[in-house]
């Protein structure tokens, strides 16, 4: 099983591609998961992956289209890391890479448009890093 997990803009993040079935999914990462609603008004289940420390979403074609990791995941884009760490490092090492971002502070988020990357940073530090498929946001204000 991978333990660095390399974002792949739009694509996905290491082996999972969105796109793929659940069955292929699960198949690929051949690990415990729990299915589960994140929200009572989900209509798919999401598969957490605990031991892995993110959850993957599906469409109503149980197709992979949205990935949430956390803070124990290594989840990184070209060697740059994001979860665990102060969000200004990590926004300071993004402008070294020439990838822009748009904050939305009264969201506690950080959207890279470029990679389909957005950052939950309730405080300083980043918690969460989802990685969606194209199109999944259409510019959230």
């Amino acid at each position: 099983m991978e333990l660095i997990w390399e974002i792949k803009p739009y694509v996905g993040m290491g082996q999972l591609e969105f796109g793929m079935t659940k069955e292929k999914t699960r198949a690929l990462l051949n690990a415990e998961f729990v299915s589960f609603k994140k929200t009572s008004s989900q209509v798919n289940l999401t598969d957490d992956y605990r031991i892995l420390n993110f959850h993957l979403y599906f469409d109503n074609n149980d197709e992979l289209n949205f990935i949430e990791a956390f803070r124990k995941c290594d989840v990184m884009y070209e060697g740059m890391r994001f979860l665990n760490r102060d969000v200004e490092q990590v926004l300071s090492e993004a402008r070294t890479k020439s990838l822009g971002y748009r904050r939305v502070p009264k969201q506690g988020c950080c959207y890279f448009d470029d990679l389909g990357v957005v950052m939950y940073v309730p405080e300083n530090i980043v918690e969460i890093i989802s990685i969606y498929k194209r199109n999944y946001y259409i510019h959230p204000n």
